[in-house]
């Protein structure tokens, strides 16, 4: 635009005098041809009124509504660019009884659901506030109109439609209505730094024993070595000719021993926290298999398949069937081998770790089954996963007590011993 004269003075060049028609080129008349023709910015979407004398009528009615509701307590260009406006027919009982739009605006109404993602999301403010043509000042209504505005996921208004009409808009006319984000944002602003700065981690999740993927024993060390002991319990007696008679609880227990290196003060510091964290052997905790791509705890207990990561073809009732199962997911050439190390959901106080003692090509559809060193204690469903290459398992520690060494070095020694659990 060329020229924007300025309120009250009309000599300037940033506002309009709405009491100022002026021509074709001059005047508000002139400067709404100019914003409706695209010479200072593009109505973002919607037709505007089919002529300059019909949008310029509108914006005149309203031109207190423009004013209280800009960005300068005075009408510039940009005001009516800028806001929508949604117009109400009254009858002479206050009531609504049609809804219009007479700019579509540009301003946005949306509501972020995600960290680049929104949705439309307009409505008449429900504070009730209204404007009656030619007054100068806003009015209020206890009993707000029920309007639907639709806005696309852009933001921009789109269009307008009357549900009910409310009550106390006065004398018949038209008013012209606030509009406001229905609803608030879902997804989480960015923190300042002020705000992150008082956001503490205090570690809530070793207030219980449930299961929580953030117990984790520390990986900043790697143990040098391990010894693994199973104990599978039974009970034996014998007959008075000498006959040993076993019978087996139905379980194991599998346990770990851990041997450090030599430790810094600072990286001993995190296993001392989370065995006090652990109320020592009060609570489960996630044992990493894997820790720093050092692999020690059944490297070599697989059979290297192409694919570790396999789902039960059935479902498992274990008042039936609990030790044989029916897994897929393997590719054609794939073997499991009596030894393999197998890991499920299997409700076993062990960790989750069970044995292979059958072998098994897979078959053409990539199934094979085999059978359970011990049985599965819950039941299972139809695409419940099971791998042969556990990266981690649920332990709790052996010991109430727990020992370590510093020399005078002022490095850390110690060997924790573990036995595999579940969560509690």
């Amino acid at each position: 635009m060329i020229t924007i004269l300025t309120y009250p003075t009309n000599s300037g060049s940033h506002y309009i005098d709405p009491d100022y028609v002026g021509t074709n080129t001059t005047g508000l008349q002139g400067r709404i041809k100019s914003l409706r023709d695209g010479n200072y910015m593009t109505l973002n979407s919607g037709t505007p009124p089919a002529s300059v004398d019909s949008m310029m009528e509108h914006i005149s009615r309203f031109k207190y509504y423009l004013k209280n509701n800009s960005y300068s307590n005075n009408i510039a260009i940009y005001d009516i660019w800028y806001l929508p406006m949604i117009r109400g027919t009254v009858n002479g009982s206050g009531v609504i009884t049609a809804v219009d739009i007479i700019t579509y605006g540009n301003q946005r109404f949306r509501q972020q659901t995600g960290s680049s993602s929104y949705t439309g999301s307009a409505r008449i403010k429900a504070n009730g506030r209204f404007w009656k043509e030619g007054v100068s000042s806003v009015s209020t209504t206890g009993s707000v109109a029920d309007i639907s505005i639709s806005a696309g996921s852009d933001g921009y208004i789109d269009s307008v439609s009357l549900n009910s009409g409310g009550s106390g808009y006065g004398s018949a006319g038209y008013v012209m209505f606030e509009i406001e984000q229905a609803a608030a944002d879902t997804y989480p602003a960015t923190p300042t730094a002020l705000e992150a700065a008082d956001t503490w981690d205090t570690d809530n999740e070793w207030l219980n024993g449930s299961e929580d993927t953030t117990k984790v024993w520390p990986t900043v060390v790697g143990p040098t070595s391990a010894e693994i002991k199973y104990d599978q319990p039974a009970s034996v007696t014998r007959s008075q000719t000498g006959k040993k008679y076993v019978k087996s609880a139905g379980f194991t227990k599998w346990g770990i021993e851990l041997n450090y290196p030599p430790m810094k003060a600072d990286d001993f510091k995190q296993f001392h926290a989370v065995v006090q964290a652990a109320r020592g052997r009060t609570t489960p905790f996630l044992l990493k298999l894997n820790p720093n791509g050092n692999h020690i705890l059944w490297k070599t207990l697989n059979s290297g398949n192409s694919a570790n990561n396999l789902r039960l073809k059935d479902d498992v009732d274990v008042s039936v069937e609990n030790q044989v199962i029916l897994l897929e997911g393997l590719e054609v050439g794939d073997t499991l081998n009596k030894g393999d190390v197998i890991v499920g959901s299997n409700g076993d106080n062990n960790g989750e770790i069970n044995t292979i003692i059958s072998t098994a090509n897979a078959n053409v559809f990539g199934e094979a089954k085999v059978r359970l060193a011990y049985g599965i204690r819950a039941d299972q469903s139809t695409g419940d996963p099971w791998s042969t290459a556990p990266d981690e398992v649920i332990v709790t520690l052996t010991e109430s007590e727990f020992d370590y060494t510093i020399g005078v070095d002022g490095l850390y020694r110690m060997t924790v011993t573990m036995e595999l659990d579940e969560w509690k």
